[in-house]
């Protein structure tokens, strides 16, 4: 590495040799332990169970982090495995008082019945880099009591629709599509939410809240209000309405409707009860919109 401007710059090298030089090429940081110190690593993690085969280096994840970017840069390992990297990451933050994410992709690759970490309760390769990132959180803030960093981390699931849903998505109808909760059923509300919550820009890490409308619950965040789960009753409707009227902050100018999960009388009623807002104090201009 050189220092220009008081600033570390770094420059990857290659050595050559002449032909019938049998030393191989020095490694570019030889100065960090290899494979096997790797392994220790991942061993006092998991009570001394080899969990994993071939484990990346701590030191050269942390080093390769500092290299590539600044403290609140964004990290993408399409190989998660064991989690070494967001393991490096978050331990690197908390030595930094950095605020680097990491975006992990793993393969539910299948653990061998004959391994370790199947004996160990670890069925595919993703619970185990899961499960190191939970144990490298508490580990980090155990030897860091004094950062108050964010050591969480949200799991997503990419699954295959089934036939059924592909089909009713293929021949949509809006015509007919109301009061049918077969896709709902299928996907789940958090998966509808969350890819509102990214639609809208609110990303996929947002901090969204649960409203209880009478038993109802609807979900909102800043100017949106979404409303996806079925049987919205008039009482519901009532408190919402009134909601609107007495909380000054309450505001959300964005009424996102699951339209499977609503007939036509239901979403006319929602929509004539709070036209009230429009010409009430606050005067907001709400916004319906109907997703499927």
């Amino acid at each position: 590495k050189t220092i220009r401007n008081n600033k570390e710059i770094w420059w990857p090298y290659v050595k050559y040799y002449l032909d019938g030089r049998t030393k191989r090429p020095s490694p570019l940081w030889n100065d960090l332990e290899g494979n096997k110190k790797a392994a220790r690593e991942i061993r006092e993690l998991f009570n001394g169970k080899k969990v994993f085969d071939f484990p990346k280096p701590l030191d050269l994840l942390s080093r390769i982090i500092e290299i590539a970017s600044d403290k609140d840069g964004v990290f993408l390992d399409f190989f998660g495995g064991s989690s070494t990297t967001a393991h490096a990451l978050l331990k690197k933050n908390s030595e930094d008082d950095g605020n680097r994410r990491f975006i992990l992709v793993q393969w539910q690759e299948n653990c061998s019945e004959d391994s370790e970490a199947y004996n160990e309760g670890y069925k595919t390769i993703d619970e185990i880099g899961i499960d190191r990132i939970k144990r490298a959180a508490k580990k980090i803030e155990a030897d860091n009591p004094l950062f108050h960093g964010d050591l969480g981390f949200r799991h997503f699931t990419l699954m295959e629709p089934s036939g059924v849903a592909l089909e009713k998505i293929i021949k949509f109808d809006k015509n007919t599509a109301f009061g049918d909760n077969t896709l709902m059923d299928e996907f789940g509300v958090p998966t509808i939410l969350t890819t509102w919550l990214e639609r809208d820009g609110y990303g996929l890490t947002s901090d969204y809240h649960s409203l209880d409308l009478g038993g109802y619950t609807a979900y909102y965040i800043d100017k949106h209000l979404y409303l996806i789960n079925p049987d919205l009753t008039d009482d519901a409707v009532a408190i919402l309405l009134d909601k609107y009227q007495t909380e000054a902050s309450f505001n959300p100018q964005n009424v996102v409707i699951y339209g499977y999960s609503f007939g036509w009388n239901e979403l006319q009623s929602l929509k004539d009860s709070l036209q009230t807002v429009q010409a009430g104090e606050k005067n907001l201009r709400i916004n319906f919109e109907i997703r499927y």
